[in-house]
């Protein structure tokens, strides 16, 4: 049984979308109104996922990424809300949040983030990455950030893209399946809010430039 902590300010929207969870075989959810509340929950079960609005009473979901980025916590967290500032999406990916979808979105793709990130992937709303993006390119400081959050694996990924490398040659060279280095890029484009590797490059470029002006 999948425990999951879902954490929102907004009753009639928290008791829907737990009963929608629920009609999912597997899954046990718990609901949360406040940070409070949530803190207390979290101290008495060992729970599979977070999924946390970012706006919530007594301190944003913003807030119990960090306390639990800080206390080495490994369960994995999501965003779900109305709005995210890129600034905050960039925070959130260095706090290695796996997914990030907007409250809009139809009830199946909450559900389908849901089961991505507990099977060890990420999720991210398109638009969302896309205004972090262009929040990068706005402020040097933001995409030197991101690429500070990437892992070692995933800094050696960046690497070789640089150096030219396709997918079958990059998984030579580290050792993996071109399915596992499909997988990294995703998450290091996630990271760094780009969609492609010629906006990777560009951005790494910019980055330099900025680092040596």
């Amino acid at each position: 049984m999948i425990k999951l902590l879902l954490v929102d300010d907004h009753p009639i929207f928290l008791d829907g979308l737990k009963q929608f969870i629920k009609t999912h075989d597997g899954y046990e959810v718990f609901c949360a109104q406040s940070a409070e509340e949530a803190a207390e929950l979290i101290e008495e079960n060992e729970f599979d996922l977070f999924l946390l609005d970012i706006t919530i009473i007594g301190g944003g979901g913003m807030d119990i990424l960090r306390s639990l980025h800080a206390a080495g916590s490994k369960v994995p967290v999501i965003f779900l809300t109305v709005h995210i500032k890129p600034q905050d999406t960039v925070e959130a990916l260095k706090l290695d949040v796996r997914g990030i979808i907007l409250k809009e979105s139809a009830p199946s793709e909450i559900m389908d983030c849901i089961t991505t990130v507990l099977a060890g992937n990420t999720y991210f709303d398109r638009g969302v990455t896309e205004r972090a993006l262009h929040h990068s390119v706005e402020n040097p400081s933001a995409r030197t950030d991101a690429l500070n959050s990437l892992t070692a694996r995933e800094r050696e990924i960046v690497s070789h893209v640089t150096s030219g490398l396709r997918n079958r040659e990059i998984a030579e060279e580290c050792g993996l399946t071109e399915g596992t280095v499909k997988t990294h890029l995703h998450n290091i484009f996630s990271k760094m809010a780009v969609k492609s590797r010629t906006q990777l490059l560009i951005a790494l470029s910019q980055i330099t430039t900025d680092n040596h002006s």
